[in-house]
């Protein structure tokens, strides 16, 4: 009998529920999922440039800059140039912006209280090292696979 339960199709489920649930809590907040990660970001370390942020959040400058347009659009942000270097842009959060990145935090403990429900204290620190062994993991397929295509 084939085995439906594969570390590929359980990886899909959990992303696909996880996905889901964070569509649903973060609409209420008129945010999409991928752009509350920009603001925690910026909760922690306000007045980054865009390419710090792009960085910061593993994704393409490209995709910081329409993030950052969409959140300005809706008053959670905005942008300044730096005073001693007018070359850098700078993206600050706004009152609305701080108030939403605590409600995020609230929001992302709960899930996590969630993901760990009736998992021992062990259980927990398992799971969370063998995550951090699958990313690693993918990341150094992912610059093996950049290696084959060169």
């Amino acid at each position: 009998m084939k085995n439906h339960f594969t570390i590929n199709s359980l990886l899909w489920e959990i992303i696909r529920l996880q996905y889901t649930r964070s569509h649903e809590l973060f609409e209420e907040y008129g945010l999409h999922p991928g752009q509350a990660p920009l603001l925690m970001c910026l909760y922690e370390e306000d007045g980054l440039n865009q390419s710090a942020l792009a960085s910061k959040l593993h994704v393409k400058p490209s995709t910081v800059t329409v993030t950052i347009k969409r959140l300005e659009r809706t008053g959670m942000l905005y942008k300044q140039m730096d005073e001693n270097d007018k070359r850098i842009c700078r993206t600050f959060l706004t009152k609305k912006g701080h108030a939403t990145c605590k409600a995020l935090h609230k929001l992302y403990a709960q899930n996590e209280q969630l993901y760990n429900k009736d998992l021992s204290i062990e259980e927990q620190i398992l799971l969370k090292r063998l995550l951090m062994q699958v990313r690693d993991n993918l990341s150094d397929a992912q610059g093996d696979d950049k290696k084959c295509l060169d």
